[in-house]
């Protein structure tokens, strides 16, 4: 692994095994090519939402890097500057301060016209704590009216960009990407329950052939909503012991009630 801002040649080797050539500094594997670098899940799990992370029936491979800076509001073609929003700004930094060094949870709830600037505040926000030194997580998830009232779509949503899911992919690859991801914080005994409701989460089962409490909640379904809430609560409990989190939850009113 490389870690952002050092200087070092890569090795790709061909999904084929048979071959391997040399790629300068920085530079990646796009999607469209014949090689890639496998990973192993540890691997897969150090990784961020920065890099593609694919994979086969062989199993995980690193496709490229994503460009995860969102575009500033512009102008005729300029960005424009923030302004007028300070005050918001500075209420939202000493709550997120206070939250970190308590630590305690908090929740704020912005509302407001359309077109007034809640995004604007938004990234904003985001961007002002992502130039902090210290570590963070930053996770977003955004309801629609299509699943307005659908209880869990919206964390279904932020579980899909944390873990690097998209539709289409093998089953097999969607799992290994779950495991790989809750790994990184959560222990190994817990490991197996989380996955399992995180993936019913977002449409990945896994095999419930030796997890009884699986099986019997897939016949239940006041049981597997349990199942689901507890895991995600503990799957953030185990963040929020490794790294602050700040979850973004765009469009609320079109969330589960």
């Amino acid at each position: 692994l490389v870690r952002e801002g050092m200087r070092a040649d890569a090795t790709l080797v061909s999904e084929k095994g048979d071959s391997a050539e040399r790629a300068p500094a920085g530079e990646l594997p796009s999607p469209t090519n014949a090689v890639a670098v496998r990973l192993d899940e540890t691997s897969a799990g150090l990784l961020d939402e920065r890099f593609d992370v694919g994979g086969d029936s062989e199993g995980l491979a690193l496709r490229g890097e994503r460009t995860m800076v969102e575009a500033a509001r512009t102008l005729l073609g300029k960005p424009t500057p923030c302004v007028g929003r300070e005050a918001e700004l500075g209420s939202l930094g000493a709550l997120f301060a206070a939250s970190a060094e308590e630590p305690q949870a908090r929740a704020v709830l912005v509302t407001a016209a359309a077109g007034v600037g809640k995004s604007r505040l938004r990234y904003e926000f985001m961007r002002q704590l992502r130039a902090r030194p210290e570590p963070l997580g930053g996770w977003m998830g955004r309801c629609d009216p299509m699943s307005a009232g659908a209880p869990f779509a919206l964390l279904a949503d932020v579980i899909r960009r944390v873990t690097g899911l998209f539709e289409g992919e093998p089953l097999g690859v969607r799992q290994k990407k779950i495991r790989a991801r809750l790994a990184r914080v959560v222990p190994e005994i817990d490991l197996p329950r989380l996955a399992a409701f995180i993936g019913e989460l977002v449409g990945t089962p896994f095999p419930d052939d030796d997890d009884l409490p699986l099986r019997a909640a897939r016949h239940d379904p006041t049981l597997m909503g349990d199942q689901m809430r507890r895991a995600w609560e503990d799957w953030l409990a185990f963040e929020c012991c490794a790294q602050p989190v700040v979850l973004v939850l765009e469009d609320l009113h079109w969330g589960d009630l």
